[in-house]
């Protein structure tokens, strides 16, 4: 399963930028095959930073690789004008991200690994008297 879908791009750079970006021969036309390579050269991309250290995440859009994903793609098929300074600077944010992910210095999603935090409990210490014989040092 890739970590983000064409239609998760188009939801979240809208449908018009999303058919000029994967026009790769210019004729007007949305390329699927530009899409779909993208999408697997930064799914590549993402599973070989995360699979050291997060193998159980590989190809799972969790709300965190998700955007990750897009961001990557989309700076992937921006040519040219297209490459606007905002795509450039949300791509190098989404690397600085997928770097931290794979340092350990962020998790993949961090609503799972709260919640499996809280179902493993929390150690209660509890104060009582000594059991200890002897009378000590």
């Amino acid at each position: 399963m890739p970590y983000c879908t064409r239609q998760d791009i188009a939801d979240r750079v809208g449908e018009d930028l999303l058919q000029r970006l994967a026009d790769a021969d210019m004729d007007g036309a949305e390329d699927g095959n530009t899409i779909a390579q993208a999408i697997a050269d930064v799914d590549g991309q993402i599973t070989a930073r995360i699979a050291g250290r997060w193998p159980t995440y590989i190809g799972i859009p969790t709300t965190v690789l998700l955007p990750i994903a897009v961001d990557l793609v989309v700076d992937r098929l921006a040519r040219g004008p297209m490459a606007t300074d905002d795509i450039q600077r949300r791509a190098a944010q989404a690397r600085a991200d997928l770097a931290a992910i794979s340092r350990g210095e962020a998790v993949p999603d961090p609503a799972e690994t709260a919640a499996s935090a809280a179902d493993e409990g929390e150690v209660i210490w509890e104060q009582g008297r000594r059991e200890f014989s002897g009378g000590g040092y």
